[in-house]
């Protein structure tokens, strides 16, 4: 599975419960021991997923390597059929991307 232009997925909420929410799971850590977020759009799109998956048996572990996140579109998926969603279909109408997330937590 390939998961593309990870920077504009969508997290729903307002900007501001987001952005809170996000800083306080960045900020209950330590910085050796974790928890680790990362705050590149596709790492950080990988990790959420990962807490989708039953990441700790060997089925989840498997399935998780075989998820792929990348920013951007890269060329060896360039022509590939895609199943795209549209924010406009959301019930509610506050979200933000993970991009402007990645950049609210002080990523690039």
């Amino acid at each position: 599975v390939a998961v593309i232009n990870c920077e504009l997925a969508i997290v729903t909420g307002t900007k501001k419960h987001i952005i809170a929410d996000w800083k306080r799971k960045y900020a209950m850590g330590v910085p050796k021991k974790g928890p680790f977020i990362n705050r590149m759009s596709d790492r950080f799109v990988r990790r959420i997923i990962r807490g989708m998956l039953p990441h700790r048996n060997f089925r989840g572990k498997d399935a998780l390597t075989r998820i792929m996140c990348y920013v951007g579109e890269p060329a060896e998926l360039k022509g590939e059929k895609m199943s795209v969603k549209n924010a406009t279909e959301l019930p509610n109408a506050k979200f933000m991307t993970v991009g402007a997330l990645c950049k609210a937590l002080g990523g690039k």
